[in-house]
């Protein structure tokens, strides 16, 4: 599905680099963040604790 989001550029760079280290497109990429979000967000703190979202060398910080 298309659809138009605004969101952050630091977002947006994460999500880039990220894709591009894992060779995957950038909405493939968002869609798995979104959908672990959402999942671990209805989760105890137990469930999620070992899941890494970005590698620490693909955020920085503005």
């Amino acid at each position: 599905m298309r659809t138009t989001l605004d969101m952050d550029d630091d977002v947006v760079a994460a999500a880039r680099e990220l894709a591009a280290g894992e060779r995957r497109s950038v909405g493939a990429v968002i869609s798995e963040l979104a959908r672990r979000g959402l999942v671990t967000s209805s989760c105890p703190t137990t469930c999620h604790s070992s899941t890494r979202m970005f590698r620490r060398s693909s955020v920085t910080a503005k």
